[in-house]
Parts: structure tokens; C-alpha cells; sequence
């Protein structure tokens, strides 16, 4: 498993190798050299037993050929010089391949060039000179051995397999001059664990050299199945990623993987680690035995670093070399891995790393804490370095450090980064004795129960944080009240309260605008997620004005202060007002933004985005895009999982009623909100969310004819005046009503306000009805001009699809006839609003023969029920309700809820 050489002769001695004619540009091709016996450094090595092909490889180094000089560098055991045999010994070279395999014994010039000389002419290779060695040593003799191939045509390759061995100046000299006046009759390959010391950059800045790396020769998820199967071992798609992902398919790790599974090591894939068996003894014999005692120390100390730069390393290690140390290390290619997109970080290979941890523990246990005190330090040193600080004391078990790190940021802002899980493992940690040991850790508590989902638990752990400061200066306590109070206005969000929500958070911005706290050391991260809140809150009390400034100040402070996942749920709650405030275009476009700052941080799929999913899925709604509606309340009902918010998920519960309401499902709408209104029925919704819902059931009753019942709900929604948007409802009932002078009393102010632009294209569109009823058909013309025109800079669609479709129909069809050069989206409401009839003769799809509970569980899906709700609702298990949903797959064969509805919609099982 070494990556040990056994050669043999390829050829007869002397001129030519058997079957290949003598001369020069013989047209025959050449013969695959043989393989050599053990000890001969001359001749391709034997393959191994088993080997696994790698044609992708073979044809790279077919490419690289047409170059004068190809490396391959990488690590030992990655397959170098079986890749260099498999390519030799397939016969795809241009020409003869002459083989010589390096040792310390190669380490003078006269010997050196000797074997040179003696591979070349085993190869066949005509007109090599036999001289004495200590003639080809010097630049004369070099030349000479350049013009003997200089007319060759094929060319002849040199593989020079472990150049690393070689060390002396003479000889690097040499093989540099080599390189660097190589004919065209010649192409040489070097094959190293690391760069060697020649110059390269001469030979890349001239385009003469292509390399082939690690990443190159790293075996893909394909390749290390097969190579596993090879072993006799079989391994399922999680075990081979996991595999693949420890080794990163290197490919001695892959192989010593193989002979663990093979041997049923204990643990099977999990048992599979650096610091066992066959992998810890590989690694020792060829990464660390080599290693000076100051670097082995080096590489033990700094293992205790996920990843490490030099700065870092000489925190630990108590030096100032840990960059060149790391460097020399990468270029060396011991397992040491340079970080792309971070300059000056470094990473140890996985196995590697559990090596020297198991070192470190065995041979210096008790400097480990102390190690990672160390670390610790220097992570708290360093600006949105907190995660890593406090990783590194609870690995030292230092739990009062672990406790005044956690105060070194917000306390709320532990919830609110893509850090968020690595310090919940962190506060999972701390031993549940040690939590009433000091404020600092009360907080911890406090923080514990939030992540954990028991926000009931948080109040007294407050209480305990407040009592413990209590006996402290002033000066000392504040931090800790900053912190209870930054939990405080969280967990009024957690509970839906969004007055107390913007109270708390109002006086806190009050208490941070005081000098004390201005000098906090994360005053800024403070004030940016209190804005943020406040913000929040005001969006729910349906102050979307106000909001709007908060939550732009939130962001902008939270960019400042390097919070992107923060500024990512201050831009999608911005979104959110948006839409409230009827600017679809623009709520798409802040959602959009949201988004973008999610996918940079990597929380796209968690709570923080789900303002911004949220959104989306409302503007489609409106656009009726209903598709692009759907998939976005996929996806924010999944990312809202991640640790609900009763808001969002209310909200998100009235975005799902309306893309049902515009879907015509109106069973399925009043199912939802009446289940809305019952969940609800425990503490007041917030203002906006109870206006939404108003709203929605509103339009449930126009759609189904109701319109006494639609005006009823509207008129006893609450004292003041009505909105823009139940101005519309409530004109759409009074028209259904015959109430035409009503209808256009509570449209007027809409019409002039026109601010809400979803509120203003439904106003025009009911103004231009009633005209239409009155016969005043200029009037009708005009207004539904208006809605159109104002309908097309927003993309809207949802105002024209109420309940009076034929008339919109016939309104919109006149207007085209009016004005043919007019909008495109008039003819596209034309064509949703009359369908192209079925095909003469064509009949309708036969549906899934579904038994009657089947249908049952079916009619729930395009709801947000999850299985255990609808379980509820038909009142059997929930391990019934999935055994139903399995066989509804399979009927309608598909995979997915959403794909079931569509199918089902398809097929007109659902209407």
C-alpha cells in the first residue's frame, strides 16, 4: 500500500527494444514495455492486484503529453506511479516509454546521468551514447544526450518516478538544464511527492509544462465504488459518500478504507478513522517519521484547529514560523492542505487529523486544555471569530471562559448567524450543574432553552442572570443586562407578541442610545438586531411605514457589522412590507436581495429566510404565477421548521390560503381557515396577520357567492376606517349586492389614493364593472384601460380573476379590440380567463382508482396540514395517514406532496 517501486527491464540492452525497428522514425508502433521484476529500477512497475483503471486520467496524461514536460505532484499513496503504469503499459504512447525509478543512490550526477543514459537505451531509444557516466555528468554531455533525441519522431518519454529522492545541486542542475532545452524528440515526466526544486516557473511562464495534482489524481464517488467492488466490498450511497468525504479520495485511504471493510473492522464506515490499524501505521511511516521533532511537534500541537493559519498556530504552539511551517508543509504535499478561498489558512487531511489527535492524547494529554486555551485566546482576539473561541473552551472545559466569551457578542446574535448550530453544540456542552454557577452562564441557560425549542424555560434562567449581577458595580452588570434584555425582546418574538415585541425592543433602543452601553463592545451587533426587532414588531402591529425605516436601518447596521444573516432577515421582512404596502415589483426585488445575503451565508434554507420566501410566494400569488407561488411556500414552510416564529408561520398559513383562493379550491380554503382561526384562538393574532385573514375569508365568500357574508366579516372586523385592500372586497360585495352607489363610495378613495397598487388595479377593475352593468361603456373602457396599464408595470393578474370573470372577459376582450397594439397582458388574462376548449373527440385522462380514504387524505395535501394534523382531522393515526400517502405516490407515481397535488389537479381528481 506504500507507494513502493518494483521495475524490471523493458527492452534488451542496447539499440532497440524486441519489435521495434532500429532508426529513426520507424512507422510501426511501439510495444507496451514490459513490467520489470522487483529491485530494477529500470521498466514500468508492476500494477497492483487489484487495480482499478482510470481511463479520465489516462487521457489527461495522453493531453499533457503534447507538452515537453508534465509533473505529477502529489501526496504519497495517491497514485502516481500506478496511474504512469497504467498509461504505460496501455500502449498509448506516441512513442517508446523509458522508466527510471529514483532512490537516494541516485543522488550523485555521474550516476545519475548514467541511469538516465541505461533507460533511455532499455527503452530502445536510438543513438544514446554509451559513455563513460562521468562524461554525461557535465553540460556537454547533457547536450549530447539532447541531440540524440532531438530528430526522434515519435517522441520517446522519460519517466523520472520519485525525483523527490533526488537532493544533490549537481544533479538538480542538470535536470533543470534538461527541462529546459528538452527537444522535440523528447518528453519527460516527473513524478514527485512534492514541487522539486527546479525551475518550474520558468517552464510554466513558457507554456512547456502542464502538472497534474492531487485534485486531479483525488478518485470521485464512481471511482471509489468501483474500487471498493474490487476489494469484494459493497457500500451504500451514504457509506461511500461518507468514505469519499474522510479521504477525500485519496487514494491510499480509499484502499486501507477497503481493507478495514473488507476485514470487518470494528465499526464498519464510522469505525474508519486515521488513528487506527493500517491507516495510523501508513500515516506514521510516511507523513510523520520523516518530520523534524520541532515540525512533529508542530503538526500534534496545532491539530486541535479544525484549520489553522500561522498566526493562529504560533498562538498555540508559542512561535513565530507557523506560516513558513504551514507552507512548507502544503508544497511538500504531507496532507496539509491550503484553504482557496481564505489566504494564509490551512487544513490537515481528515485521517491525518485523527492521527495526530490521537497522538497528542497519548503522548501529552495534559497539555491539551492548555492547547486550547490558547486557541480560545486568540479566537477572542479577532472580530466574528466567537464561535471557534467558545468551541475551543468547552473543548478546554473551561466553562466560566465559555460563559464571558458568550457575552462577548449579543446574546440574541447567537441565534441570528450561520454559527448559530455550532454554538448550540457549544451550550449543549456546559454540564447542567455548572449553569447557576454565574450570570454569564444563566445566560447560556437562557440561550440553551431557546435553541432547544422551550422558550418557557428562558424567563427564569433570566431571573437567575439578574440575581447573580446583582452584587456587581454598575459598570460590571451592564453586559449582563444587555444581554437579558436582548433575550427578553427575543422571546417576545418567539411568542407572537408582537406589541410587547416592539415595546421591548423600543426600550432597549432607548437604553443603548446611553453612553454606558454605547461603549459595549458589540453596541453595533446590539443595535442592529434590536432595529431589526422593533422593525419586525411594528410590520405585525400593521405600521408598515414605520417598519419600513427600522428595518432599512437594521440592515444597513447589520452589513455594517459583518451580520449578513441578520441583514438577510431584515431585507425579506422589508419584502414583507412591501407587499403589505402594494409594491409587488419592489417586494420581489427586496426578496431577491434577502435571498442572495442567505445563499452567501449559507442559510437560504433556515428561519432567517423565510420573510424572503414568504414574499415571493405572495407577489406569484398576485402574479398568478401559482407554479412559482407553490415552490415558494415549499420552501419556506421547510426552511420554517428550522425554529418557528408563530408570525411567520400565521403568515405563512394566509399565503397558503390565497394560493387556494386563487386556485378556486374553495373547500379546501375554508378548511384552512377555519383551522387558522381555531390555532389562533389562544392569544390575538397581530393586526396585520388578523387583516390578512379577514381578508382571505372575505374573498372565500365572494368566490363562493356569499357575498352578505363576505361584507358582514369585512364591516365587523373592528372599529376605523378600512383599508385600501377591504375597501375593494367590501365594493365587490356591495356591487354583487346591487349596492352600485355603495360600491363606488368605498372605491373613490382607493382610486385617488393609489398607493397600494394591488388595492388601486382592483378598484379600477370593479369601477370599470359597474360601468359595464350601467351601460356606460366609455366609462367601462377606460377603467379597465387603467387596471390594465397599471396591472402591467406590476406584472399583476390576481385582480382580474374574481368572481365576475365573464365580464372581465368580455371587458378585456373589447379593449383588445380597442386597442390592438395595446398590452400583451390583456391577452394573456384572455387566454386564462377562456380556455381553449378540449380537442374535438379528445377525452379526459382516467384518474388513479383512489379508495375513499385515499381521497379523503388527498383533499387535505394542498393545505399546509403536516401528516399528524391530518391525522387529527380524520381522526386515525398518523402511521395511517403516511401508509395512505405512500399508496397515493404510487398510484399517481410520484415522489412528492407537490407533485402529487399537481398530478392529481392533472388527472382531475382535485379540482
Amino acid at each position: 500500500m506504500h507507494e513502493r517501486v518494483a521495475t524490471a527491464t523493458g527492452g534488451t540492452p542496447g539499440g532497440s527494444v524486441a519489435g521495434w525497428p532500429a532508426g529513426v522514425g520507424g512507422a510501426a508502433e511501439p510495444p507496451a514495455p514490459a513490467a520489470a521484476a522487483p529491485g530494477s529500477r529500470f521498466g514500468r512497475p508492476r500494477l497492483p492486484e487489484p487495480h482499478l483503471p482510470r481511463p479520465r486520467l489516462v487521457r489527461t496524461l495522453d493531453a499533457a503529453l503534447r507538452y515537453p514536460v508534465t509533473l505529477l505532484s502529489a501526496a504519497a499513496g495517491s497514485g502516481k506511479t500506478a496511474l504512469l503504469a497504467e498509461w504505460a503499459a496501455s500502449g498509448r504512447a506516441p512513442g517508446p516509454v523509458a522508466w527510471l525509478s529514483l532512490d537516494r543512490e541516485e543522488d550523485t550526477a555521474a550516476r545519475f546521468w548514467s541511469d538516465v543514459a541505461a533507460a533511455l537505451r532499455r527503452a530502445g531509444t536510438p543513438g544514446i551514447p554509451a559513455a563513460p557516466a562521468a562524461a554525461a555528468a557535465d553540460a556537454a554531455g547533457i547536450r549530447r544526450l539532447l541531440a540524440a533525441t532531438e530528430r526522434l519522431s515519435p517522441p520517446v518519454a522519460l519517466v523520472l518516478d520519485n525525483v523527490n529522492a533526488v537532493a544533490d545541486p549537481d544533479v538538480l542542475a542538470g535536470v533543470g538544464l534538461l527541462l529546459r532545452c528538452v527537444s522535440d524528440g523528447l518528453r519527460v515526466v516527473l513524478a514527485a511527492r512534492a514541487d522539486p526544486t527546479l525551475p518550474l516557473h520558468r517552464l510554466r511562464a513558457d507554456g512547456l509544462l502542464r502538472e497534474i495534482n492531487s485534485d486531479a489524481l483525488a478518485f470521485t464517488d464512481e471511482e471509489a465504488a468501483t474500487l471498493l467492488a474490487l476489494h469484494g466490498v459493497a457500500a451504500g450511497p451514504a457509506e461511500l459518500r461518507t468514505l469519499v468525504a474522510r479521504t477525500e479520495g485519496w487514494a491510499a485511504g480509499l484502499t486501507l478504507a477497503a481493507l478495514h471493510l473488507r476485514g470487518a473492522g470494528r465499526g464498519g464506515v464510522d469505525g474508519f478513522a486515521g488513528d487506527r490499524g493500517a491507516v495510523a501505521e501508513y500515516l506514521v511511516g510516511e507523513v510523520l517519521a520523516g518530520q523534524p521533532p520541532a515540525v512533529r511537534r508542530f503538526l500534534l500541537y496545532t491539530s486541535i484547529a479544525e484549520r489553522v493559519s500561522g498566526e493562529l498556530a504560533d498562538a498555540i504552539v508559542g512561535g513565530s514560523t507557523g506560516r513558513a511551517v504551514l507552507e512548507r508543509l502544503q508544497r511538500a504535499n504531507a496532507l496539509v492542505v491550503a484553504l482557496p478561498d481564505d489566504p494564509g489558512w490551512f487544513r490537515y487531511h481528515p485521517l491525518l487529523r485523527d492521527l495526530l489527535r490521537h497522538r497528542l492524547a497519548v503522548e501529552d494529554p495534559a497539555a491539551v486544555p492548555g492547547l486550547h486555551r490558547r486557541a480560545a485566546a486568540w479566537y477572542a482576539r479577532g472580530p466574528g471569530r466567537g464561535p471557534a473561541a467558545a468551541e475551543h473552551a468547552a473543548a478546554a472545559g473551561d466553562w466560566p471562559l465559555v460563559g464571558r466569551l458568550a457575552m462577548a457578542a449579543p446574546a440574541a446574535s447567537l441565534r441570528l448567524t450561520a454559527d448559530a448550530p455550532a454554538h448550540a453544540a457549544v451550550l449543549a456542552r456546559i454540564p447542567a450543574d455548572r449553569l447557576p454557577g454565574s450570570a454569564e452562564l444563566a445566560v447560556c441557560g437562557a440561550l440553551r432553552a431557546l435553541h432547544g425549542g422551550d422558550p418557557e424555560a428562558v424567563p427564569p434562567w433570566l431571573a437567575d442572570a439578574r440575581r447573580l449581577a446583582a452584587a456587581r458595580p454598575p459598570a460590571d452588570r451592564e453586559t449582563v443586562e444587555m444581554a437579558v434584555r436582548g433575550l427578553e425582546v427575543e422571546l417576545a418574538r418567539l411568542r407572537g407578541d408582537a406589541p410587547a415585541l416592539e415595546a421591548a425592543a423600543t426600550d432597549l433602543l432607548g437604553r443603548l442610545a446611553d453612553p454606558a452601553p454605547r461603549r459595549l463592545p458589540a453596541a453595533q451587533e446590539h443595535r442592529a438586531i434590536t432595529l431589526n426587532n422593533r422593525g419586525v414588531g411594528l410590520l405585525w402591529n400593521d405600521d408598515p411605514g414605520r417598519a419600513d425605516r427600522y428595518l432599512w436601518s437594521a440592515a444597513m447596521t447589520a452589513r455594517s457589522a459583518e451580520l449578513d444573516v441578520l441583514a438577510a432577515n431584515a431585507v425579506g421582512h422589508l419584502a414583507v412590507v412591501e407587499f403589505a404596502r402594494g409594491a409587488p415589483r419592489e417586494s420581489r426585488q427586496q426578496a431577491g436581495a434577502a435571498l442572495e445575503l442567505a445563499d452567501g451565508r449559507g442559510v437560504a434554507g433556515t428561519r432567517h429566510a423565510v420573510p424572503a420566501h414568504l414574499a415571493l410566494a405572495l407577489v406569484a400569488v398576485e402574479q398568478h404565477r401559482l407554479a412559482e407561488a407553490g415552490d415558494a411556500l415549499e420552501r419556506a414552510c421547510g426552511a420554517h421548521r428550522d425554529a418557528p416564529e408563530p408570525a411567520l408561520r400565521t403568515a405563512l398559513r394566509v399565503a397558503r390560503i390565497r394560493l387556494l383562493l386563487a386556485r378556486r379550491e374553495w373547500p379546501a380554503a375554508r378548511t384552512a381557515i377555519a383551522r387558522t382561526r381555531h390555532r389562533a384562538a389562544g392569544a390575538p393574532l397581530p393586526r396585520l396577520l388578523d387583516r390578512w385573514l379577514t381578508q382571505v375569508e372575505a374573498e372565500l365568500y365572494l368566490g363562493t357567492g356569499e357575498p352578505e357574508r363576505a361584507a358582514a366579516i369585512l364591516t365587523a372586523a373592528g372599529p376605523g376606517e378600512p383599508g385600501q385592500r377591504e375597501r375593494v372586497c367590501l365594493a365587490r360585495a356591495a356591487a354583487a349586492l346591487g349596492r352600485w352607489s355603495r360600491a363606488e363610495e368605498l372605491l373613490a378613495p382607493v382610486r385617488a389614493a393609489a398607493t397600494d397598487v394591488v388595492a388601486t388595479v382592483g378598484a379600477w377593475v370593479v369601477h370599470a364593472l359597474l360601468a359595464h352593468r350601467q351601460r356606460r361603456t366609455g366609462a367601462a373602457a377606460e377603467a379597465i384601460a387603467n387596471a390594465v396599464e397599471l396591472a402591467a408595470s406590476e406584472d399583476l393578474r390576481r385582480p382580474f380573476l374574481g368572481p365576475d370573470r365573464r365580464d372581465v372577459l368580455a371587458l378585456l376582450e373589447r379593449h383588445l379590440v380597442q386597442r390592438p397594439a395595446g398590452h400583451g397582458l390583456a391577452a394573456e388574462l384572455v387566454a386564462v380567463l377562456a380556455p381553449a376548449p378540449p380537442a374535438a373527440g379528445a377525452t379526459p385522462p382516467a384518474g388513479p382508482e383512489l379508495s375513499e380514504r385515499e381521497r379523503e387524505v388527498l383533499g387535505y395535501l394542498p393545505t399546509m396540514f403536516s401528516a399528524a394534523e391530518i391525522a387529527g382531522e380524520l381522526h386515525v393515526s398518523v402511521n395511517t395517514v403516511k401508509a395512505h400517502l405512500r399508496s397515493i405516490y404510487r398510484k399517481l407515481d410520484v415522489s412528492r406532496r407537490r407533485n402529487a397535488v399537481d398530478r392529481a389537479r392533472a388527472l382531475g381528481v382535485l379540482p
